[in-house]
């Protein structure tokens, strides 16, 4: 049996989070929540990915930011992130 592809869902809005969550698992993907930039960089630290969406307009760290940091990351071998063809 193949192995599930694991999507991460990062958004400040509860309701948008659980709703692509509903949708994507009902599709045969295995999803993980961030509520936020920061809580999906912890969490991409220990587990890899094989697709991201996140929302852009977020407090904190926005969606642009998350995704320069982990570009920035890769380039510099750090975490588990995925090549390019990922993003």
């Amino acid at each position: 049996m193949p192995r599930l592809k694991e999507i991460m869902v990062v958004d400040d809005e509860a309701g948008i989070r659980n709703l692509l969550s509903d949708v994507l698992t009902a599709e045969g993907f295995k999803v993980t929540l961030a509520k936020n930039g920061k809580d999906s960089l912890k969490q991409m630290k220990n587990r890899r990915f094989d697709l991201l969406i996140t929302d852009i307009n977020m407090p904190g760290l926005d969606g642009i930011d998350l995704l320069r940091k982990i570009e920035d990351g890769w380039s510099k071998g750090e975490g588990h992130y995925h090549d390019r063809e990922t993003f």
